[in-house]
């Protein structure tokens, strides 16, 4: 294509998607807990083939409430929890407690960013940053593709330079450093 050539609809490949992807998502309590530990561990491992610093296995984590822009009409099947966005984050060492917060009576935020945020010599601190829209619905839940719903891994602010080709790790807190 040259410049002056124009993308169209007509070039864009419609791909089908596959129903039965939602039949197989269980947002039951005890494996929302199973895709918590399983997220969280996903991340400290992950995490230490990037960082410098000594994460333990121990996780503690730290719930964000209200993390996603919740103006819109809510659609079926959605809640949101007006006292949530007022919270301060809770920090906990047991993945239990954080069901417990998270899951309500089978409804649990649609997506939850999950993320290395730093770590204490004793444990590694996860941070759970969570949409503020709750759902029962399997169609409502994101990266399910993961096959951790609603959890959705992620590694550390790498620092501007870094290039992953080198494979040289940075330290976790480069952005004190500077």
């Amino acid at each position: 294509m040259d410049e002056r050539d124009e993308y169209t609809a007509d070039d864009l490949d419609i791909v089908e998607f596959d129903e039965s992807v939602f039949e197989a998502v269980d947002l039951s309590r005890d494996t929302f807990k199973k895709h918590l530990e399983e997220a969280a561990t996903l991340a400290r491992d992950f995490t230490r083939t990037l960082v410098t610093n000594t994460l333990p296995d121990t996780i503690a984590y730290t719930i964000h409430y209200g993390c996603s822009y919740d103006g819109n009409p809510l659609v079926q099947d959605e809640k949101t929890f007006p006292e949530d966005y007022d919270k301060d984050p809770i920090t906990t060492e047991s993945a239990e407690e954080v069901t417990a917060n998270l899951w309500r009576d089978g409804f649990v935020p649609e997506w939850i960013n999950v993320t290395v945020s730093r770590e204490d010599g004793q444990f590694t601190h996860i941070q759970l940053k969570c949409c503020g829209r709750y759902s029962a619905m399997p169609r409502q839940m994101y990266h399910i593709h993961e096959g951790r719903p609603p959890f959705h891994v992620l590694g550390p602010p790498m620092p501007p330079d870094y290039n992953r080709e080198d494979t040289v790790k940075f330290n976790l807190y480069w952005r004190e450093d500077a």
